[in-house]
This record gives structure tokens, sequence and C-alpha cells, in this order.
């Protein structure tokens, strides 16, 4: 049996992909696979992906329509034939000991679960992120320190038993965005042995494009996730309604801001249907708060004007009184406030 599986999907990742696939080859240990999912990609992930899979086996290439990433994980775990299971995004990589690290631990421990930390790559800049931590090496759920709401729900942070994924049967949604939570959630609190690493193992790429940073019909698919959230509490008999309460209306409101504007009235109906009557209220005001500093904002800016003349400009209040000016003549400039001169400049 192969030691590990990891389940990459991926969608148009020309640009980083060669990263994310090297950095498995470069690991310290060699006994893995991967599933890559080509998810209806349109520009040349498909070749890259062929290209590796020409010069090693252990890259497997699944094919199919773009589903969004949550099928694509759960048609590579279907695909998957490792002792352990692990998920990498196309457009992140891996420290080159994240294997013998994870598994070593895994297998000392017996755990389920292997969580740990990763760096954030942003804008050439690399910062630490601490999911879990725990005084303990070793235990439950109940041993994280933070809440679990607080940590972000991403399931590449994590080494899983694969026997145990099947076992209780951990999905990830059918929606594109937060597809991570049902599975990540269901995970932790289905584990009775979670072992805590400290390293950082993993590169977790953030740009302005991604899928949780630009406007997209797909957050209209909230609420879906948030129902889940409240099946996988109820599997688990667990009330954990006061956690969850300030993540469910932050989130309400990221996913309404990053809505297109002819869906807004769609989502509102139904995040109603979904929040509690405390949620909702605060969900309305901090909505309401918004458009009101928007409003003010698109005001001010009405209030002025920007000219550009021949040989300067002018900043005029109602388009009508000059507030500050410059004015450019050969060798000098003199800037005007309210029409009097106030600087004079010599090149």
């Amino acid at each position: 049996m192969t030691l590990i599986s990891f389940v990459i999907p991926i969608y148009n990742a020309s640009p980083t992909l060669h990263r994310c696939l090297d950095s498995l080859l470069s690991q310290t240990e060699s006994d893995w696979e991967a599933i890559c999912i080509n998810n209806g990609s349109t520009d040349v992930s498909l070749s890259i992906l062929n290209e590796y899979a020409a010069k090693d086996k252990r890259f497997k290439i699944i094919n199919q329509e773009n589903q969004g990433p949550g099928v694509a994980r759960n048609c590579g775990m279907e695909a998957a034939q490792g002792k352990y299971l692990a998920f990498l995004d196309a457009d992140d990589w891996l420290a080159l000991d994240m294997i013998s690290k994870t598994t070593q631990l895994a297998k000392t421990t017996d755990a389920d679960l292997v969580s740990f930390n990763a760096y954030v790559a942003q804008d050439g800049q690399l910062s630490r992120k601490l999911y879990y931590s725990s005084l303990k090496e070793v235990g439950t759920w109940r041993d994280i320190k933070e809440n679990l709401s607080d940590v972000s729900f991403h399931s590449w942070h994590m080494l899983y038993k694969a026997s145990w994924i099947k076992q209780h049967d951990i999905r990830f949604s059918y929606v594109f965005v937060c597809e991570d939570v049902r599975f990540v959630l269901d995970a932790v609190l289905s584990a009775k042995k979670i072992a805590f690493l400290d390293d950082a193992l993993y590169y977790y790429r953030q740009t302005k494009g991604s899928t949780t940073n630009k406007i997209s019909p797909h957050f209209i698919e909230l609420p879906l996730v948030m129902k889940e959230i409240d099946k996988v509490l109820a599997k688990h008999k667990l009330d954990l309604s006061k956690d969850f309460k300030t993540w469910r209306i932050q989130h309400a409101v990221w996913a309404y801001n990053q809505l297109p504007l002819d869906t807004k009235s769609v989502f509102l109906s139904s995040i109603y249907d979904t929040l509690s009557p405390d949620e909702a209220a605060i969900f309305t005001e901090t909505i309401r708060q918004q458009k009101c500093k928007s409003f003010y904002l698109f005001s001010c800016l009405k209030l002025f004007s920007f000219e550009q003349m021949e040989y300067g400009w002018k900043l005029k209040l109602l388009n009508k009184l000059s507030l500050l000016s410059m004015k450019q003549k050969p060798g000098k400039k003199k800037y005007y406030l309210l029409g009097f001169p106030i600087i004079k400049t010599i090149n």
C-alpha cells in the first residue's frame, strides 16, 4: 500500500502548477501518489499534468468538468490508494519534509488526524499561520486551545488516516466557496486521536484573484454551508451555536459584499432563513453601517471636482469654488488656497 495520497484539484493553475508538483518530487519521503483532478481547465494545466505523469507514474490524472473543488476532492478521495490522505491546492506547495514528519507522528501516535501549521505567502512575503494548538501532543477537539470557529477551515493543514475517513464517510460540500468547512469540522469532531505538530509544513499562497477575494455569484451558496455546519453539529450532538455565532455573522457579511449586485436580494432571502434572530439583527446593522459609510464617502467625493488646465490644475468645491490650485510657468510653480498664493517653488 502506498504511504500517502495527495488529492490536488486543478482549475486553470498553469502559472503555479510547476512549483506545486515539484514540491512533491522534492520530498524526503518518496512513497506517495498524487491524484490530480483536472477540473475542466481551459489553460495549459492539463498539458503540464500530462508532462509530469509521463515522467513519473506517481502522478495520476482524472479529467472532469468543473464542478467545484469540493466535488474534485471527493472524486480524488475515491481514487486514493494511500494509507494516509492529504490535500494540496494547485497554487500552493509543501515543505520538503512534510510527508516524513506527519506520517512518522501519525504512526507513533496512531492518530486519526495530524494537525500542523503553515506559512502564508503574499506579495513576496512569508508569515507563519497557526492553526490548532494544544498543551497535549495527542488529544481530541476538546483539547484545542482555540474555538473551532476561530480557526480557518482549510483541509490541507492536516494529515488524515484514509481508512478512518472512509469509515466515517466524511465528505466535502458540493459548493464552490467554503467547501472545506463541512469536511474539516466533521473530521475534527469525529477524531478520537488528534496529534498536534507545531511545525509549519505547508505554503499557502494568497492572491487578490483567489476565489475568496473576488466578486463571484458562488457566494450565494453560503447559507447551504451554514446548514451543513448545523447538520454536522447535530450529528455529533453538540450545541456550539455560541462558538459559531461570530463566524456566521462575519461570513454572511463577507459573502454579501463579494456578491454581484443582481444576486444580493436572493442571498438576503436565504441568509435570513439561516441566521438566528439575534445573528440576523447584527448582520442587518453591519450592512446598514457599511452602506452609510459608502454613501458618506460617495457624497463627499461628489462635492469635489478636479480640473486639469494647460498650465496647472484646480480642485473645486461644488464645481465652482477653487479650493486649491497650481499654476506653472517656466522655472516655477505657484500654489493657491482659496485663490490666495501660499507656496512658490522654483525649479
